[in-house]
């Protein structure tokens, strides 16, 4: 098993911040915390927990732990299972594994499979603020975006091109135009459904794509075929509020809705929702694969009336306005500006 209560492996000291920086979040949070605890379980075996917390109330106490000595290592599907084990002997109520790499495939099905959290960079950061680069001990590590491919005035020709309202009578000013890395969650599909001609025998078809979502809701931005062209970024990058693993989750459950619905009603509202997820039905089979984070580069301007304000969402790297952008980044509003932007 992969888990021990050897610390094998990765730098100890940066575990040991790490563990230390999430024990005094849960502790501001309510809970009691303890580290480095060693504790024996119901099989006899003893535990060294990195992170205990605990949380009572009149009825009942709720006790978590967290895995952190493998942080900097990939964290495959034999550390979550050897954490759900240690979890399940010393009887927490939640386990939380930290993970500074992307996880191989496979590890997230065993986690939601188990019940297991795993926090990547992206929601230890959501959490604590900065994360330490495991290779070069910086404070931020690079993430991947997309290239900018409009200059600021263009993007500020094309707000001006589309404010409403007419000439002298409540037009829209531009209040603001600022350029964001906003959050994205890519989600690998393989998509497999049985097709045929007029006059030929249905065979299965399997389509491999990836379905990119915002990640301060959830919704389904784009699709690709195959991935863009990438560039590095460490700065000025707006946290997600959404994680690649609860878009997942979302999209399984709606899978799961659609195949226990007993009303014509109730299928034609799971299936559009699943549409809408980014999974054509009828399907067969389908397969997620979360991915690694992306940052798309964005001008979002402040559009102003004197009957309210809404965003204009420019995207730098298409050159095209996005609607459904605007309107989340119009809900999402202060966080955007209280976490990021150039």
């Amino acid at each position: 098993m992969a888990v021990t209560n050897e610390r094998a492996g990765g730098d100890e000291g940066k575990a040991a911040n790490l563990a230390q920086a999430l024990a005094e979040y849960l502790a501001h949070h309510g809970y009691r915390v303890a580290r480095d605890v060693s504790m024996k379980g119901r099989s006899g075996a003893n535990h060294t927990v990195d992170v205990l917390a605990e949380k009572s109330d009149e009825v009942t106490t709720y006790r978590l732990l967290v895995h952190a000595r493998s942080w900097d290592q990939a964290v495959d599907r034999d550390v979550v299972a050897g954490v759900h084990l240690m979890a399940s002997d010393l009887g927490m109520s939640k386990a939380i594994v930290l993970g500074a790499r992307h996880w191989p495939q496979g590890a997230e099905t065993a986690a939601r499979r188990l019940g297991v959290e795993l926090w990547g960079p992206v929601e230890i950061e959501g959490r604590l603020g900065k994360v330490p680069d495991p290779d070069t001990g910086s404070a931020l590590s690079a993430i991947r975006g997309l290239r900018v491919n409009i200059s600021e005035q263009a993007a500020t020709d094309l707000a001006n091109r589309h404010r409403r309202g007419k000439l002298g009578v409540n037009r829209e000013e531009v209040a603001w135009l600022k350029a964001y890395w906003l959050p994205f969650m890519p989600v690998r599909v393989r998509h497999t459904r049985e097709e045929g001609g007029r006059f030929s025998k249905a065979a299965p078809r399997t389509r491999i794509y990836v379905n990119v979502y915002e990640a301060l809701g959830g919704q389904l931005y784009y699709q690709w075929d195959r991935e863009p062209e990438t560039v590095r970024i460490t700065e000025n990058r707006v946290r997600p509020k959404v994680t690649a693993y609860s878009i997942v989750a979302e999209i399984e459950d709606t899978a799961k809705r659609l195949s226990e619905a007993r009303t014509p009603q109730q299928y034609e509202r799971q299936d559009m929702s699943l549409n809408g997820q980014g999974i054509p039905t009828p399907v067969s089979f389908f397969e997620l694969t979360a991915e690694e984070e992306i940052y798309l580069p964005f001008y979002l301007a402040l559009m102003r009336n004197k009957t309210g304000e809404r965003i204009l969402a420019i995207d730098a790297s298409r050159g095209t306005i996005s609607e459904e952008v605007g309107v989340m980044a119009m809900k999402h509003l202060g966080h955007i500006v209280d976490s990021g932007g150039a």
